[in-house]
């Protein structure tokens, strides 16, 4: 095979042709100068094949070498990499949706039936657990995503009975389904080995950030630190840390596992401090150490907005309602502040516009106010179809 394949700019696998190239000159050298390697006679057809297969293990070759650098490997080959240095990719977890289903007397809904978002039959859900009726009535249900990551139900969507059952008559959904998390993609998984390898180590900041961002559930975390004598303006005592987590609205992370991670990062002699949540984390002497931290407090965003044109139908009102809660899902992190302009502009759709003097916003049901909203990094903003009104629906 022709070389060198390792160069100053790394490995370099051959191409067919360089491979026929080499064969052809291997041949006339050492079997017979005269011999004809066009590529329609029975030698030079030989001589394809061959440089094909070569061509193939120098692929293979490149394959190995830059399985061995995270920069260039992907899928499990990079999941490998990371899983060297203690980074592991997020698994895709399912969404859930409380519903209510209307039963008669005496019936049983299995689990597994499923319920359908009206006007999007691929849209399925899977009710987690049986329910059975005792008398006519409705029943509490929870359903689970039919595919793991977000998947969306919007409050009053999840209507249509997707198994039919005697005695189910009816489903709907009160509230937005709680949105499951997306497993990695290559870039984040990436992203995540590089924030953790700055973490390295432990009593620093970027140390309890990373471990406790590698806690199942646990999508955002902020560490702050008081270094001074005196209680700071967030309410931090003197010589102590806050961790603040977001573990999304259904609050997916074990307590005890978050104070595990703070404990085993933390620097000795420094008081973890929160208010809102705690854990019991076990030491080496198997002692208990009750850790405190903070689940950031959320704020619903309530908003009021007339379109034009001034009447839509069912369907395009749930359209503007689920574009807003969309880029909301997407955008809103911790310490995130709530601007007017790109959020009315979200819930612009193909044939609606959102008259700007009428778009109101606030964190109390029928807002007023044209203001953007602050959110402080102990805070992050959530929107709820069920909190949008559009047309006054």
């Amino acid at each position: 095979m022709p070389g060198p394949l390792f160069t100053n700019a790394g490995y370099i696998p051959t191409t067919v042709q360089d491979e026929v190239a080499d064969l052809v000159a291997s041949f006339l050298a050492n079997v017979d100068g005269g011999l004809d390697t066009s590529p329609d006679q029975p030698i030079g057809q030989a001589i394809g094949i061959f440089a094909e297969k070569f061509t193939e293990l120098t692929e293979l070759g490149s394959t190995v070498y830059n399985a061995l650098n995270p920069n260039a490997a992907e899928g499990q080959l990079l999941a490998n990499d990371c899983a060297l240095s203690g980074t592991y990719p997020q698994v895709a977890t399912y969404s859930t949706v409380g519903a209510t289903l209307s039963l008669n007397a005496s019936t049983t809904v299995a689990a597994g039936a499923t319920a359908i978002v009206l006007g999007q039959p691929g849209n399925i859900w899977k009710l987690k657990t049986a329910v059975t009726s005792t008398t006519a009535g409705n029943y509490s249900a929870v359903f689970q995503g039919s595919v793991p990551g977000p998947q969306v139900a919007n409050a009053g969507t999840l209507t249509i009975i997707g198994t039919p059952t005697i005695g189910w008559t009816a489903v709907t959904n009160a509230l937005d389904a709680v949105q499951g998390l997306p497993a990695d993609t290559d870039t984040t998984l990436r992203q995540k080995r590089a924030a953790e390898l700055l973490g390295q180590g432990s009593g620093d900041l970027d140390a309890i950030r990373a471990a406790v961002l590698k806690v199942g559930g646990v999508e955002q975390c902020f560490v702050f630190e008081n270094t001074s004598m005196l209680t700071d303006a967030t309410g931090l005592p003197a010589k102590s840390f806050r961790v603040v987590i977001w573990d999304g609205a259904g609050l997916n992370a074990v307590n005890n596992n978050v104070a595990q991670a703070i404990w085993d990062a933390k620097p000795s002699g420094i008081l973890s401090y929160g208010v809102t949540a705690s854990g019991v984390a076990v030491d080496s002497t198997l002692t208990s150490r009750t850790i405190l931290f903070d689940r950031a407090v959320q704020v619903p965003i309530y908003i009021v907005c007339t379109t034009t044109p001034a009447t839509l139908t069912t369907a395009g009102t749930a359209a503007v309602k689920a574009a807003m809660a969309a880029y909301a899902q997407a955008n809103y992190n911790l310490g995130v502040s709530v601007i007017d302009l790109p959020l009315r502009a979200s819930g612009i759709i193909p044939g609606v516009t959102i008259d700007v003097p009428t778009f109101f916003l606030g964190t109390a049901p029928s807002p007023g106010g044209t203001a953007n909203i602050p959110i402080s990094t102990l805070q992050i903003a959530t929107l709820a179809t069920t909190n949008i009104l559009v047309n006054g629906v």
